[in-house]
């Protein structure tokens, strides 16, 4: 069971199927299929040897899909990382990691340039985005994309490829220190795949899904890959444009699309000034952070009334699904446990607590991670018995449902008094002046540390600090309210 034959059997099942469309063009199954044997080949003849590492820094290109495949028929391992990241970011990765070979796309060619030079890389660099014939980057080790595909056979690669054998290492940021990176076998992304068609309304080969996600990201990733699993079409963006989704989704008949809260509030702001036929959409997936419910109220207005929210992570999968019925009586619930997935609240000494208790949400089951590669400290503190902890505190209701309440790490500890700074980022959600709200923890002499609350205005809006605070105070304990608020145009994000 490995990633790489999910496409050949596809390739066979639907080779005039459309596979992958992008900016640049697109590609039936069968064509996906025959440059990425071209390339499984290609990678392997440069001096790339089964099990060695790969670091891949592109964008929401076919091209990323094609690598993807090819190091699964190769039996390469793969390690996403971010084409935005910089040299000093990207040497240290490839020291770390191992890396042997590296894919990149132009963009980020001369950041990948800078890195090799840091550490002294001899491994073969494949760069994306030169023609066939044009002359080969003035570096030595460096390769055309195009060219080295060209040189090689089309013939499925015969690399033995075990279900046990590493398919990714993929980039967890956690939330301190240097990134983690996860270890997905064939087997874990293969189920990852099995997943996305379960429960009666998951993927399947009549699906055209709409990729706005990065690819480079797991949520994005593992998407695109279980719908081109079962055979479905996936179209990709480089950039999240309200604009563009709708009338992509309008023209397309798209029927899958995952969002991050503030790209559903941008698309909401687009589809409330004008009407878009959206009514072939049958999946909305939260991506990122959950949904706040008025962006629940409004996308079930004026998108889709078929919203899933999950509680998953790059490390523990997924865990649990909240289905389109139940988005609006089991408000900020993350939904009940998926059939791979077993969880249970632990208190501080390990023992399991009961319904509605708060504690730390641990689980286990086929779609966790493997571990992270080469993190001793990590993988002792992570799993205890065959648990992963997540980190996260949370409860289950009477009703089997979780809810998830903030990070662990990210308690703020004001007088000796425990603050969650998501309970308050809800009630500032609420308020009609607000746009985005973030609440956060700074050291304070008298309090331990104070409450600050950094807020982004709605249109025409304006407020006061005192107005804020005020408004926390009459809908939570006194000592929950900022102590002081701070106002910007914009808050920064995560690319959508």
């Amino acid at each position: 069971m490995n990633m790489g034959e999910s496409l050949r059997r596809n390739a066979l099942k639907f080779p005039k199927k459309l596979a992958v469309r992008d900016e640049r063009g697109e590609l039936t199954y069968a064509e996906l299929n025959a440059r990425v044997n071209h390339l499984a080949n290609a990678l392997r003849g440069i001096g790339l040897n089964k099990n060695d590492h790969v670091a891949v820094l592109l964008g929401n290109r076919s091209e990323h899909v094609e690598v993807l495949f090819a190091l699964a028929k190769a039996g390469l391992v793969g390690l996403p990382l971010d084409p935005k990241w910089r040299g000093r970011e990207i040497s240290a990765a490839i020291k770390f990691f191992d890396v042997h070979g590296i894919v990149t796309e132009t963009s980020a060619a001369a950041a990948v340039s800078d890195a090799v030079s840091q550490v002294e890389f001899q491994g073969p660099i494949v760069q994306v985005g030169g023609r066939s014939g044009e002359a080969a980057p003035d570096r030595k080790g460096w390769h055309w994309y195009e060219d080295v595909m060209v040189q090689a056979s089309s013939r499925e690669p015969e690399a033995e490829i075990n279900g046990t054998d590493l398919f990714l290492i993929m980039i967890t940021s956690g939330t301190t220190g240097f990134p983690k990176g996860c270890l997905s076998t064939h087997e874990k992304y293969v189920l990852n795949c099995l997943n996305h068609a379960l429960g009666g309304r998951g993927s399947s080969s009549d699906d055209v899904e709409l990729l706005v996600s990065p690819l480079c990201f797991n949520s994005g990733r593992s998407s695109a890959l279980g719908h081109l699993f079962w055979g479905g079409t996936i179209i990709l963006r480089e950039r999240f444009d309200p604009i563009d989704v709708l009338e992509t989704i309008q023209r397309d008949r798209v029927t899958y699309i995952a969002l991050a809260p503030v790209a559903a509030d941008r698309l909401l702001d687009a589809a409330a000034a004008r009407a878009y036929d959206t009514s072939s959409l049958r999946h909305l997936r939260k991506a990122g952070s959950p949904f706040h419910p008025r962006t629940v109220d409004g996308l079930i207005q004026f998108i889709t009334p078929n919203i899933y929210q999950s509680y998953a992570s790059t490390d523990a999968g997924t865990v649990s699904l909240l289905l389109p019925e139940e988005q609006i009586h089991k408000r900020g619930s993350s939904g009940k446990l998926i059939w791979a997935a077993e969880s249970m609240i632990m208190n501080d000494a390990g023992e399991p607590v009961p319904a509605g208790s708060l504690g730390e949400i641990v689980c286990r089951g086929p779609l966790v991670c493997a571990g992270y590669y080469k993190n001793l400290q990590a993988n002792q503190t992570s799993f205890r018995n065959g648990w992963f902890l997540t980190g996260d505190l949370g409860y289950f209701d009477e009703d089997g449902y979780l809810y998830v309440v903030g990070r662990k790490k990210n308690v703020i500890k004001s007088g000796s008094i425990s603050i969650f700074p998501e309970e308050i980022q809800d009630v500032l959600q609420v308020h009609p002046k607000v746009k985005e709200a973030a609440v956060v923890g700074v050291q304070h002499r008298e309090w331990g540390e104070a409450v600050i609350a950094v807020i982004s205005l709605a249109s025409g809006q304006q407020s006061s600090e005192q107005e804020v605070i005020e408004y926390c105070r009459s809908r939570l304990a006194p000592y929950k309210a900022p102590k002081a608020v701070r106002f910007l145009q914009d808050l920064p994000h995560t690319e959508l």
